[in-house]
């Protein structure tokens, strides 16, 4: 059942995988066994997403009632902390690990934050919308239905060997002549990337897809080429050294929070929190 309920939420047989930690062939096999035993269809192929078929809409409801039911069994003391799911994209992410979760928690340590990675904004929005997630962070408004509030920009910069001579800034235009590591092709992230160079007007030649983001970073270490991320203050992994450099004009990705119209108290406190971290930084537009 959790698996049902990770499908739905992430959208993808590959993010709902890895969200539960396990292999997508062993994900497909298990989901097969319950459609088998229920005598139903759950999911259909919808390009490279998953939809619910045509009456599945109750299974995936009991399915919720059922790993509630299992969270509350495994149990809850009195005084433990409570659990507040947020959904994000792994590259926003990022950003509001280092940006804001650390100040909510010191200031909030009765409540646990769980961190739900989707497979791009399309994912996350559908995590909120179904309830999984209380809150969504994303890099692109939410569609009618939910609340959006447009929080902040994050900077992208080039993560880079810390041996390669560029300029820093680097002008937009020199990414033609910069070898990058982008995610794989016909993944979600991939088509975010692609978009943002063609908005930029350039074409960086490719020398590694992948879309394991700590492939990343060890590929960057040893030289193998640069890639682009919210800027940090930390390195990619512990003990790797690389260089970030600033874009000339900079390169600013807005960010959304998206969440039903009910919150909780926890959730309420934790926009509060992102809203705080966003109004302290210096706000533009990507054209």
């Amino acid at each position: 059942m959790r698996y049902v309920v990770a499908i739905v939420d992430c959208g993808t047989m590959s993010a709902a995988a890895r969200h539960v930690h396990v292999s997508q062939p062993a994900l497909t096999r298990a989901v097969r066994r319950l459609e088998a035993e229920l005598g139903v269809t759950l999911f259909e192929r919808s390009g490279r997403n998953v939809v619910l078929a045509p009456g599945a809409e109750r299974v995936v409801d009991s399915a919720r009632r059922i790993c509630a039911e299992v969270e509350r069994l495994q149990g809850r003391s009195p005084g433990a902390t409570s659990a507040l799911v947020v959904s994000s994209t792994p590259t926003v992410a990022t950003w509001f690990t280092e940006r804001v979760v650390p100040n909510f928690v010191r200031a909030r340590p009765d409540v646990r934050i769980q961190m739900v990675l989707g497979d791009g904004s399309d994912a996350v929005e559908g995590s909120v919308r179904s309830g999984h997630a209380e809150i969504g962070l994303m890099d692109r408004p939410a569609g009618e239905g939910l609340v959006c509030r447009s929080l902040s920009h994050a900077e992208l910069v080039l993560v880079s060997p810390d041996t390669l001579e560029l300029p820093d800034p680097l002008p937009v235009r020199l990414l033609n002549t910069v070898p990058l590591i982008v995610p794989a092709a016909g993944s979600v992230r991939r088509a975010d990337c692609d978009l943002l160079f063609r908005r930029l007007g350039v074409d960086p030649p490719v020398v590694l897809e992948t879309n394991d983001r700590n492939a990343w970073s060890r590929a960057v270490a040893s030289g193998v080429g640069s890639s682009i991320t919210f800027a940090t203050t930390e390195a990619l992994s512990p003990g790797i050294t690389v260089r970030q450099r600033r874009f000339d004009p900079p390169i600013l990705i807005p960010l959304h929070v998206a969440h039903r119209h009910s919150l909780s108290e926890a959730a309420a406190a934790f926009l509060a929190a992102a809203h705080e971290a966003g109004t302290n930084l210096t706000t533009g537009i990507m054209e």
